[in-house]
This record gives C-alpha cells, sequence and structure tokens, in this order.
C-alpha cells in the first residue's frame, strides 16, 4: 500500500488498486465491497486509475474493470509521471531565465514587487475581481481572509475554472472544507514553500515565503503572458500528479 502511495496513488485508489488485481476483472460494486471503499468513492478512483494506464473498463453493461498487467500499468504510470517532471522543469527554468535575465524598460512594467502578507492578500483578491474565465491557484491551504473566500464562492458559480493545489493537508483540513465547499476544486501535492495564482493565463502573482517566519514573505506580480502561460502548463502538470483530497 505505501508504495503504491509513493506512486501518487490516493488511499482509496490503493485499495481499489489492489482488489482488482486479485479480481482481475469484476463489477464496480463487487470492488467497492472488496476493497470496503465506499461505492461513489469507488468509482471515482476506479475512473481515475483507468485515467493513468493502471486498469482498463470494458465497454459493456453493467462495467467490467480489468486490471492492465501491472508491469505495464506501472511502467506507463511512472512514464507519465517522469514527462510530467520535465514539462514542469522546462517550465520552471524558463520562468527563473526570465526573472534573471538583465531588466529593461518594458520588462520593469511588467513587474511588481512588495513584501508581507496583506499585500498578498491584497493582490490575491485584486486577481480573482478581474478573473473572467479561470484561475490557477498552488498554496499551503491556509486560512484565508473571508473576502477571499467569498469571491471564490461567486467565481464559481460564474462558471470559472477555479482550481487549488494545496501542499499542506492534515494541519490545513478546516479550510480545505471551505475551499471545497464554495464549489473549489481542491487537490493535495507536496510542493515548495511558495504560493502561485496563474489569472486567465494573463497574470502571475507568485510569492517566496520564509519559512522561519511565516509572515515574512516576497511577493510579485509578473503582467505577462509568456510568464502566465509557463505557470498555467506547470500548474497542469502538477495537477495531473496531485491527489484528490479526501476531507
Amino acid at each position: 500500500m505505501e508504495e503504491l502511495r509513493r506512486l501518487g496513488l490516493t488511499e482509496y485508489e490503493a485499495k481499489v488498486y489492489t482488489v482488482v488485481l486479485r479480481l482481475k476483472t469484476a463489477k464496480g460494486g463487487q470492488i467497492a465491497k472488496a476493497s470496503k471503499v465506499p461505492h461513489g468513492k469507488a468509482y471515482e478512483a476506479l475512473n481515475s486509475l483507468a485515467e493513468k494506464g493502471l486498469l482498463t473498463i470494458l465497454p459493456v453493461e453493467p462495467k467490467l474493470f480489468k486490471a492492465v498487467e501491472p508491469k505495464t500499468g506501472i511502467n506507463t504510470l511512472i512514464e507519465r509521471k517522469t514527462a510530467g517532471l520535465k514539462e514542469a522543469e522546462k517550465a520552471i527554468l524558463e520562468f527563473a531565465k526570465k526573472i534573471m535575465a538583465p531588466p529593461k524598460e518594458e520588462a520593469v512594467e511588467k513587474l511588481e514587487m512588495y513584501s508581507g502578507v496583506e499585500k498578498q492578500y491584497e493582490l490575491g483578491k485584486r486577481l480573482m475581481d478581474n478573473t473572467k474565465r479561470q484561475i490557477l491557484i498552488i498554496s499551503r491551504g491556509e486560512k484565508v481572509p473571508y473576502s477571499i473566500l467569498h469571491v471564490g464562492k461567486e467565481l464559481t458559480k460564474r462558471g470559472v475554472d477555479y482550481r487549488l493545489i494545496v501542499y499542506e493537508f492534515d494541519g490545513n483540513r478546516e479550510w480545505i472544507r471551505k475551499f471545497e465547499e464554495s464549489g473549489i476544486k481542491v487537490r493535495h501535492f507536496k510542493t515548495g514553500e511558495f504560493t502561485l495564482v496563474v489569472r486567465d493565463k494573463e497574470e502571475v502573482l507568485l510569492v517566496i515565503r520564509n519559512p522561519k517566519n511565516p509572515e515574512d514573505r516576497i511577493v510579485l506580480l509578473f503582467r505577462d503572458t509568456a510568464i502566465a502561460n509557463a505557470m498555467a502548463s506547470y500548474f497542469e502538470t502538477v495537477w495531473k500528479n496531485a491527489a484528490i483530497v479526501k476531507v
């Protein structure tokens, strides 16, 4: 089980996968019962495992789920993860190159630099207020002002693609639950001590947190579509490898 979790499978996915391996081919209800996973969650896990290439769904009624030969399935999963990490590496290196390049007058106009948690939330809310289609966020999942939570709820009501990846899970369950109740799609993936917000692939808010002093943080706001697209690509890569949270 632990090894499967290290490959990125959630607890439910690992339980369901081991049952499918044992039964080889079975109905969803049989798998849910044998794995002791709630019926709805079992189907979510089965569909996710199919997307990851670990099993196939046979086109019959009722649906049958069949395990892919383990060596093939696991190798496929590892190859996808490796490819995703390489894409993320490329995006980050391109991002770093842009930051470290000698400043030009045009580039300076596209960058604002601040410090402090209050400025982070002020700019974060400003980005959310201006969101039209999509907002992608990577953060600790910590407590946020209710004004930001309220805006998030309004965005999801309007059909905005609002997704959040949290990298600290156990200590933030209460707020993660609030995010999900607001209609925000939430996943978990262990990243570094930073916050990333990408608005409509037009603006990027990047916050670097001092791990020794949570209130001490550098806040960078980029108005550059190239950087925004690179960071959106990085987010999508992490999202594919992130686990669905269960609070």
